[in-house]
């Protein structure tokens, strides 16, 4: 498994006056993506625009007083945020209570850590042959869609290899 460490360190100042840790713990527990930092890292560095027109050009100025999730709740908020666009949850706020899995979040299998059952499938049985004619199809497909058929040769069944379901 390629399953990459994530620290994160919490200022002195929010250790003792905010539950900032306790939820950090409870998130620990539960599967986190990418996306999860993105969100984590948009709360707290999320600010609020300004546009005012000077001239002929409008100008966006951010400013510091005008954060728009945690700082300027002080860190306060835990409540759960759905955030236009993003697919992540921030780890600073709780999460909903649905079930975190590779099933139901963006995590490619090749990353999955989940252990869900498997079956080894017989290399005979109809399944696997449907799957593997399934497939052969389907990049014979793309190729010709791209107009790379002329560049490839055109993919055939022969046999299906050994796998898990």
């Amino acid at each position: 498994m390629s399953n990459p460490l994530f620290a994160m360190s919490v200022p002195k100042t929010l250790r003792n006056t905010t539950d900032i840790l306790s939820i950090l713990k409870e998130n620990a527990g539960r599967l986190q993506t990418h996306y999860d930092i993105r969100a984590t890292l948009l709360d707290i560095l999320k600010n609020n625009t300004s546009t005012y027109v000077h001239g002929s050009c409008k100008t966006f100025v951010t400013r510091r007083d005008h954060f728009q999730y945690q700082p300027a709740d002080g860190f306060q908020n835990r409540t759960f945020m759905s955030v236009d666009g993003e697919h992540g949850s921030s780890m600073l706020r709780s999460q909903t209570d649905a079930e975190r899995t590779c099933r139901n979040l963006p995590i490619p299998i090749s990353y999955c850590t989940c252990q869900y059952p498997m079956e080894n499938i017989k290399r005979s049985s109809t399944l696997a042959t449907r799957a593997g004619k399934f497939l052969i199809e389907h990049v014979n497909s793309v190729l010709r869609r791209g107009n790379a058929s002329d560049l490839c040769d055109r993919l055939r069944f022969k046999h299906v290899s050994p796998f898990l379901l």
